[in-house]
């Protein structure tokens, strides 16, 4: 059985054709899997200009966000797949956007290959094509939004914030009860991510949104300021009590929400803000290779 394949670029320079290959679509009927790299996406910002990067990596977002609300997010070999489910996704429309050449991302237009679209052939022309992107080990652990925000970008984590900090009543007087945080760092104020993971059970996200809530309410009674953000995505419809716990916290305002998709905007914080991995008596920034002025 025959399939076709498209691979996803970044354009550099359009005088000299030079391309980054990103990501890679596979066709096969009524059958789409897609894939992206990351690492060498992230690796572009070091290789182009601010403005294009933005443009490059709000492209790869956009589509990602929309896959993530249409497909099925499979994991195979320690490897992140998307199974589409969007017909509006096919390869008439790859066919479609490999004509447009002006762009700083650019679809090659679709070749068939003579292999059957299944998850391990799909990770095998990837590996091929555009380079191997294993997520870190696991072991029984289900793979979590904490763990796609770091893989995606664990320089910049290492470089301003602390991983997985249980802050006490030492740390932050009035505080009820031990909370562990996903990350936390200090920009004059503190910083805190807090990822949910929205398809676990009803019970363990209610707990998880209540103990960040709580850390919250303590700090505005103690009169301080912090800067919060929650990091999960849209758990599928299915899940119906999951589904409505996802729409109350993205829609109650309590925290500074941040899609997945969209994990960029709080390293972008974190460096627009110089967040540092320091917390109370913690301090990180030698690790991180920072000088002491």
């Amino acid at each position: 059985m025959s399939a076709s394949y498209s691979i996803i670029f970044a354009s550099l320079r359009k005088v000299t054709q030079e391309k980054v290959s990103l990501g890679l679509v596979l066709f096969d009927n009524d059958i789409v899997f897609c894939k992206f790299s990351h690492s060498k996406l992230n690796a572009l910002k070091y290789l182009l200009k601010k403005e294009e990067f933005k443009v490059i990596n709000d492209s790869i977002t956009g589509i990602e966000k929309k896959m993530m609300q249409s497909s099925e997010n499979l994991f195979f070999d320690s490897q992140q797949l998307f199974k589409v489910s969007d017909p509006s996704f096919s390869i008439d429309y790859i066919n479609y956007l490999s004509r447009y050449k002006n762009n700083l991302i650019v679809y090659s237009e679709p070749k068939p290959i003579d292999i059957a679209a299944t998850e391990e052939s799909a990770i095998k022309l990837f590996t091929n094509l555009i380079g191997e992107e294993k997520l870190p080990e696991t072991g029984n652990k289900k793979y979590t939004p904490i763990d796609d925000f770091k893989f995606r970008f664990s320089t910049q984590i290492r470089n301003h914030f602390i991983s997985g900090h249980t802050i006490t009543p030492d740390e932050v007087p009035n505080l009820l009860v031990p909370v562990k945080v996903d990350l936390v760092g200090k920009n004059g104020l503190d910083v805190f991510v807090q990822s949910i993971d929205m398809t676990s059970q009803q019970n363990h996200i209610i707990n998880e949104i209540s103990t960040f809530y709580l850390l919250k309410e303590t700090y505005k009674k103690n009169k301080l300021d912090c800067q919060d953000f929650v990091l999960t995505q849209e758990p599928p419809k299915k899940l119906k009590r999951q589904h409505t716990l996802w729409k109350q916290l993205k829609d109650s305002g309590e925290f500074n929400y941040v899609d997945i998709s969209e994990g960029e905007r709080i390293i972008e914080y974190a460096e627009k803000n110089d967040v540092r991995p320091i917390f109370g008596d913690i301090d990180n920034t030698k690790e991180t290779g920072d000088l002491p002025f």
